[in-house]
Order: structure tokens, then sequence, then C-alpha cells
């Protein structure tokens, strides 16, 4: 191979990662099953219930009128077998 196809070669290799186009992505936290964090770890973007400092994930959320302990709730959490009053349900980031 000759001299100049060699430097055009070269030349375009040198170029080809600059054209390469990634993807834009968030990184997501993948859960499986109930479970309770202290705080969201990032990139978490799951529905979560926040009660007493703790977001717990994985359970149910459900809304009506619930009297638990001499108060009506408007919602509660269903997680590992109990319900949870009082606390504020997200859906999520």
């Amino acid at each position: 191979m000759n001299t100049p196809k060699k430097i055009l070669l070269l030349s375009l290799l040198l170029l080809l990662p600059g054209c390469v186009v990634t993807p834009a992505y968030r990184e997501r936290v993948v859960v499986s099953g109930p479970g309770v964090y202290t705080t969201l770890p990032a990139g978490y973007a799951g529905p979560y219930y926040l009660y007493g400092g703790r977001y717990y994930y994985g359970g149910r959320h459900d809304t009506g009128r619930f009297y638990w302990r001499g108060r009506y709730y408007s919602d509660r959490y269903y997680h590992r077998g109990q319900y949870i009053y009082g606390g504020s349900f997200s859906i999520g980031r």
C-alpha cells in the first residue's frame, strides 16, 4: 500500500471515534421484592412509600378511608405482611 493511502486510512481511523454517537441514558437501579432504604440510591426511579425517614418499596399502595389506632387515613402501604399508615406515597422519578 502506498503512503498516501496509509495516511488517508490512518486519518479516517483517528476521526472515527469522534463520529460515534452514544445513546444518552440514566442508570437505573433494579430491585426485586420488597425492601427498605434509608436513602434512595442514585438512579432509583420506582415507586416508594416514605414513612419514618425510610423508603419502603415493593409493596402495595391502597387509597380509600382506613381507620387505624383512633384515626382515619386516606392511604396505606402493604409491605411484608403488614400495613403502614401515615406516610406519603410517590410514584418515583
